[in-house]
């Protein structure tokens, strides 16, 4: 990132606030790739991202201010926005360009699995504008090895070569695996509660004629 930013910024000069609200707007540019998808359910791909778990809400900027310099401020204002654009579409082009580059190294990136969600590559696309994919289906040719696999869009269904999609940096079965540890350890919780519940349960006591021993009410005087 520190590349990106020597490159867009250049020589630029800054104030000490403008360069802080940049490196802000930077992070949540990082903060935003997606890594997942956010639905339990595989007809929503909602993507997942680390500014999920950060912010609630997914503006960033400034409020508007009621007294500034109009000019100096409109100016100041739209410099800092063109390299928040800049640095945003050149890290787009280069976190795209490694999830392509980790796909044709097979001995760095991972085999594509069922139930993986995937961004689709186009020709006719730009690479910022891929859409999410979810793996349906894997189709093997004659020798075994899956070349071919059927994807489902939020347009409908499609077939892709394997050459054309590219895993998210977070593989989707990690995050099943994690949720169903979760329940298992939400189950084990459960029953070690009812455990401790049924060993905490107060004793009856009982005389040798059978007779239950009840405890004496005393009077507060």
């Amino acid at each position: 990132m520190k590349q990106i930013l020597r490159r867009v910024l250049g020589k630029a000069f800054l104030s000490y606030e403008e360069m802080v609200t940049v490196l802000c707007d930077t992070e949540s540019v990082i903060n935003s790739r997606p890594l997942s998808h956010v639905s339990e359910r595989d007809s929503e791909l909602i993507p997942l991202s680390p500014n999920s778990f950060l912010q609630d809400f997914r503006q960033i900027g400034v409020p508007d201010l009621d007294q500034v310099d109009e000019v100096v401020f409109n100016k100041r204002i739209k410099y800092r926005q063109q390299l928040i654009t800049d640095i945003r579409k050149r890290f787009r082009s280069e976190y795209l360009g490694l999830l392509i580059q980790r796909n044709e190294h097979k001995k760095h990136g991972r085999e594509i699995k069922l139930g993986e969600v995937v961004l689709i590559g186009s020709d006719n696309v730009k690479c910022t504008d891929w859409p999410l994919g979810f793996v349906i289906e894997l189709l093997p040719g004659k020798d075994g090895v899956t070349r071919l696999v059927r994807l489902r869009t939020s347009k409908g269904e499609l077939l892709r070569p394997v050459q054309r999609i590219f895993p998210l940096e977070v593989s989707s079965s990690w995050f099943k695996d994690c949720q169903k540890e979760t329940t298992h350890e939400n189950a084990n919780n459960e029953v070690s509660s009812e455990s401790f519940r049924n060993d905490t349960a107060p004793v009856t006591l009982k005389t040798k004629s059978g007779r239950t021993v009840k405890k004496p009410l005393k009077l507060d005087l």
